[in-house]
């Protein structure tokens, strides 16, 4: 019987954002905190082939001697530009208060904990519906999805198949789920209700 449901949160539990402000911030404080350490060739090739989250920028900024710290302050002093979720698909609270009247409920994202906050606050996400959100996005890549999977599982005291994963990558949220031996599914949009999942009783 599933007792946990654990969401993944970026093109998850919204989808459908406007990703270039935000693409174009993190070329800007790429340049910004590493021009002094790699040339422009580098800069331009790990632009071209980045995927910007968190835990990217801050692993990238690692190499060169910067910390996650340096990001939080870049962050903390610049502000992305444009509003990026004007049309946004959200799932919404009625559809995750029917699954927190069956589960326990756990966000968990590559982002870091503050970003997942504040944008559940702009997409009017109820974050008290949650037993808690869990990121990996300050640690080493030794800290995986799985690894936090594993955590939650001890935490609540479940066996893994009493786990259930909904996630937008079947390789960086379900996969990992389904080799500790949890259940999961895909969702490719943030307009699911509960009714589209088949948990077991």
């Amino acid at each position: 019987m599933i007792k946990v449901v654990i969401f993944d949160f970026d093109d998850t539990l919204y989808s459908g954002m406007d990703k270039r402000p935000w693409t174009n911030y993190c070329k800007k404080a790429i340049k910004a905190l590493l021009c002094s350490y790699v040339n422009e060739a580098y800069i331009q090739t790990f632009i071209e082939q980045a995927d910007f989250s968190d835990k990217n920028m801050i692993g990238l900024l690692r190499k060169f001697g910067k910390t996650e710290q340096d990001w939080f302050e870049y962050k903390k002093t610049h502000k992305v530009v444009g509003d990026a979720y004007k049309n946004c698909k959200v799932v919404s609270n009625e559809v995750l208060k029917d699954f927190a009247k069956h589960f326990k409920l756990y966000i968990v994202s590559n982002s870091t904990k503050e970003a997942v906050l504040k944008n559940c606050e702009k997409l009017n996400i109820n974050i008290s519906l949650f037993t808690d959100v869990l990121t990996n996005a300050y640690q080493d890549n030794q800290c995986t999805k799985a690894h936090i999977y594993e955590q939650i599982i001890k935490k609540e005291n479940i066996l893994p198949e009493a786990l259930f994963v909904i996630g937008n990558s079947f390789h960086s949220d379900v996969q990992p789920a389904l080799q500790l031996g949890a259940k999961g599914q895909v969702v490719t949009e943030a307009d699911f209700v509960f009714s589209d999942f088949l948990f077991e009783s």
